[in-house]
């Protein structure tokens, strides 16, 4: 049985619960003293050298990586793919029913777009790389198309009731020309949802957590010194374009409310307050990427946007 706190988290509404969670976070974080300790700082003219990185290593080493055969790992995106459904239906309520037309971005292996699928939508799961998607054979009753998301040529204007995404915009490399496309196959009056992180700059960035373990690994190292500490462990290097090097700053600039393009339904920056430690520890090399300390402690963006129609342009 769920516990009480559980079931009164899913019975409050989703903006309430975020407020809430938020509101307890923010003075985690004046108690901490890191924003105090990064406002005061100068910026550091280079990050940290190999040798504190592998101090770091030692204190906070890397997890297990865990080796799934193809089963698990399938009823794994499977579940997850439903679970994920089941909170966009919390937070889009009305606007996602049977019949509505859905366009997935950076849709990997479908297990959203399938589960989405099952409940009657009509979706189409857009990536760029296929092999994912054949590797998932659950998922293949759901259409997919084999394209770059910030170049939808093979989709007309105005053709979906809802675009939507996961954990995939900050893996763009050109997120201002995604939702230009995103915008342009949504109908009038339909929306774009989108759930995506961990952002370039806080703990888990360029999802370096699980091959490194240190948080804010991009942060306070340069991709030469993270490359010259994996060769010396005999690991296989990063792939650095894996993730778009994007702030928090360019993000918010992004979606920006435009009357003439798109209305904010709603706009949640999820935070990460899991080592502040390190801001008031390395404030200076902190300082030198970014001024606020937003910028290292959003994690996740969730947004919906609402295209607007013929009416609310005049």
């Amino acid at each position: 049985m769920a516990s009480l706190k559980t079931r009164i988290k899913s019975a409050a509404p989703v903006g309430l619960t975020y407020w809430a969670k938020t509101r307890v976070q923010r003075r985690r974080l004046r108690r901490s003293g890191a924003e105090q300790a990064l406002l005061q700082a100068s910026p550091a003219k280079e990050r940290l050298p190999l040798d504190e990185l592998k101090r770091l290593a030692k204190e906070y080493p890397s997890p297990e990586v865990a080796h799934w055969d193809t089963t698990e790992w399938i009823e794994s995106s499977t579940q997850l793919g439903i679970e994920r459904v089941a909170w966009m239906k919390r937070v889009l309520g009305s606007r996602l029913r049977p019949g509505t037309r859905c366009l997935e971005l950076g849709a990997g292996d479908a297990s959203v777009a399938g589960a989405l699928a099952n409940t009657g939508a009509e979706v189409l799961a857009v990536d760029i790389q296929r092999e994912v998607y054949e590797d998932a054979s659950r998922h293949m009753h759901v259409p997919f198309l084999e394209a770059d998301v910030c170049n939808l040529a093979a989709i007309e204007d105005d053709s979906y009731d809802l675009v939507y995404s996961f954990d995939s915009f900050e893996h763009f490399p050109d997120p201002t020309a995604a939702l230009a496309e995103a915008l342009r196959v949504t109908r009038p009056g339909g929306h774009i949802y989108l759930r995506f992180g961990p952002l370039y700059d806080c703990p888990d960035g360029k999802h370096l957590g699980d091959r490194l373990g240190i948080p804010y690994a991009g942060v306070l190292f340069d991709d030469a010194t993270i490359d010259a500490h994996m060769l010396e462990q005999g690991r296989e290097v990063i792939n650095h374009e894996y993730c778009n090097y994007w702030k928090l700053d360019q993000y918010r600039a992004l979606f920006a409310p435009d009357p003439q393009r798109f209305r904010v339904i709603f706009a949640y920056d999820h935070l990460d307050l899991s080592a502040l430690e390190l801001i008031s520890r390395y404030p200076g090399v902190f300082r030198a990427r970014a001024d606020t300390i937003d910028s290292f402690l959003v994690n996740v963006i969730e947004i919906l946007l609402q295209k607007p129609d013929a009416s609310s342009r005049s």
